[in-house]
């Protein structure tokens, strides 16, 4: 507490007061109160001061917008707060000034707003590599169906050499795309997860035939890295809950990983089971990893090779990580440069809940099938249909969920609807709504597909047949349409 008259001299201060300011008593009475304040304040101080003693209250100083800042004996700086209150006395009116350090609160305000701001500017990259990566998955879906419909009809036509190029040359364009819906897959996932918005739909499987069934997907790939796969599976089932799209991303990850950087050199998958748990172990014998750098390999864009030579972001073993460990699980791995590496999936075998998926049937004859298409871009319905049309199939279209009522209810009569499910006018969500409330429509069964994160969560709240992740694959969408129609 500082205590001045009217022309600003000090007549009192308190012990708290000279240990502020770092003064001793008797070099601070008598002395104007502007020998406290920094240089660059000092000559409008002196006006302020006169407008408060012609109006003297009791008010503070410091709040809102206006900084006021002390300065000590050794030419330090502080923030302060500071209130003014006035005192009558017999040799006049004084005024009490109570000062106070601020610093560590400034500093703690000064914190909070950075954090604020760097949550913000997340949310904001966050949200839009969601937009992004959704805005990317539409066209690519129309690029993927055309590719796949252009080799369909070349393995149809007769052997040439026009044909053998064009169907090496598609293959390879096909190849580039499941490359860039990867990298488009992670961005993703890396919002998603970033966001808190990763779950996991358990169901009861046979991890012996998701590794099978993943397995088959990585043949070609294998053949072209020269890479010999070799598979030790156990004999019996191994059983468990788990999220079957998200252990296929784990197996898919390492596998395209140890591919990568053991290209020539043979591969081990191998799956072991023991009580309550499993583990799952991928070995290359391609570059390694150096000691220093085998922890790093599982945060955020994190690499220890040059991405010219690799490519990718850096994020695969992350998101691998973040997926083991919301089941519960744990990741190891083991490298040395040279001799190539090995990571080590374990996984409690989890609740046992839901059913299992139901598998695909044979094929039937395709001939006079319909399917009502209901997307609101207009590039994935022509090629949609386009390659639909090729295998045989009736193709009606409508842009939005209000025109596919309208079609439905004047006769058209699919026996299966693909359905997007962000759409304007009427979305995916409100025309099923509209569907089941038709005893006519309700039973024809749906198709939901969508390049958002949580198609899997928005198809099973919406009790729909099958859902697809865009970019589609022609192959997957004809199994569907046997299948369910």
């Amino acid at each position: 507490m500082v205590i001045t008259d009217r022309g600003g001299h000090i007549v009192h201060v308190n012990a708290q007061a000279e240990a502020l300011f770092g003064y001793p008593r008797d070099e601070l009475l008598g002395r104007t109160v502007e020998m406290l304040i920094p240089q660059r304040y000092r000559a409008a101080h002196p006006p302020h001061r006169n407008r408060y003693f012609a109006e003297p209250r009791t008010r503070g100083m410091g709040a809102g917008h206006l900084a006021l800042f002390g300065l000590r004996r050794d030419g330090s700086e502080f923030p302060a707060e500071i209130s003014l209150s006035p005192l009558e006395t017999e040799d006049g009116l004084l005024a009490i000034t109570a000062i106070r350090d601020v610093a560590d609160r400034k500093r703690a305000e000064d914190e909070r707003a950075k954090l604020y701001q760097a949550q913000e500017a997340i949310r904001m990259r966050d949200e839009f590599l969601s937009i992004a990566s959704h805005e990317l998955r539409t066209p690519l879906s129309a690029v993927q169906m055309q590719l796949d419909g252009i080799l369909r009809i070349a393995q149809r036509s007769p052997e040439n050499e026009l044909t053998e190029r064009i169907i090496t040359k598609t293959e390879a364009t096909q190849r580039a795309i499941q490359r860039l819906n990867r990298l488009v897959g992670q961005l993703l996932e890396l919002s998603r997860i970033t966001a808190g918005r990763l779950t996991l739909q358990r169901e009861e499987i046979d991890l012996c035939m998701l590794v099978g069934s993943t397995v088959a997907l990585f043949r070609d790939e294998l053949e072209r890295a020269g890479c010999e796969l070799r598979v030790h599976l156990p004999t019996e089932p191994v059983v468990g809950s788990w999220d079957s799209l998200r252990v296929e991303q784990i197996i898919s990850n390492l596998l395209s990983n140890a591919i990568k950087y053991g290209r020539g050199h043979p591969i081990e998958l191998t799956l072991g089971a023991s009580g309550d748990s499993v583990s799952l172990a991928v070995r290359d014998h391609g570059i390694g990893i150096a000691p220093a750098d085998q922890t790093r390999i599982f945060e955020r864009f994190e690499r220890v090779v040059s991405q010219r030579n690799y490519g990718g972001f850096g994020l695969g073993l992350w998101i691998v990580r973040q997926i083991i460990e919301a089941h519960g699980g744990s990741i190891r791995v083991w490298s040395q440069p040279g001799a190539g590496s090995s990571f080590t999936v374990e996984l409690p075998r989890g609740p046992h809940q839901l059913p299992a998926v139901v598998a695909a049937t044979g094929r039937p004859n395709r001939d006079r099938k319909r399917i009502l298409l209901v997307d609101d871009d207009e590039m994935i319905r022509a090629s949609f249909a386009e390659a639909i049309a090729d295998e045989g199939i009736e193709v009606a279209a409508a842009g939005d969920g209000r025109e596919a009522l309208h079609m439905l209810r004047c006769g058209v009569a699919p026996d299966v609807i693909f359905l997007d499910l962000m759409m304007p006018v009427m979305d995916g969500q409100s025309f099923r709504a509209e569907q089941l409330k038709d005893p006519a429509l309700a039973s024809i069964p749906v198709v939901l597909f969508s390049a958002a994160g949580n198609v899997d969560q928005q198809a099973e709240a919406l009790g729909v047949s099958a859902y697809l992740k865009k970019p589609l694959n022609l192959g997957t969408v004809l199994e569907l349409i046997d299948r369910l129609g």
